[in-house]
């Protein structure tokens, strides 16, 4: 995708803050329904960010974005996580998830409603 080809080493600056809020957001829809969630895909993950911060809180996590410039700062900038370059239209990691987030404006690239 282009427009993430140059803003993809910046990109990562400028959102950790804001991932805490998705975070707090998670583990309030996990103790509001009691859920024993183990496994989270970041669908639109970017760099890393929140899959970064949900690894941290020990959960094993994977991340996919259509960027490949989005997933090598990931790669780069983080461990532990499989990051693979994936449409979220359709893709396939061959595992199942327990929790799948898409934050931020990742839904905004959805072209039709279906």
């Amino acid at each position: 995708m282009k427009p993430y080809e140059i803003l993809a080493k910046f990109y990562k600056k400028g959102w950790g803050k804001e991932s805490v809020k998705y975070v707090d957001l998670i583990y309030n829809v996990i103790n509001i329904y009691n859920l024993n969630i183990k496994s989270v895909l970041d669908v639109g993950c970017g760099t890393g960010i929140l899959a970064s911060k949900l690894y941290n809180e020990n959960f094993e996590v994977s991340g996919i974005d259509i960027s490949k410039d989005m997933i090598n700062v990931a790669k780069e900038t983080t461990t532990g996580i499989e990051f693979a370059v994936a449409d979220m239209i359709e893709f396939n990691l061959n595992k199942k998830f327990q929790l799948i987030t898409c934050a931020f404006d990742a839904l905004n690239y959805l072209v039709t409603d279906s």
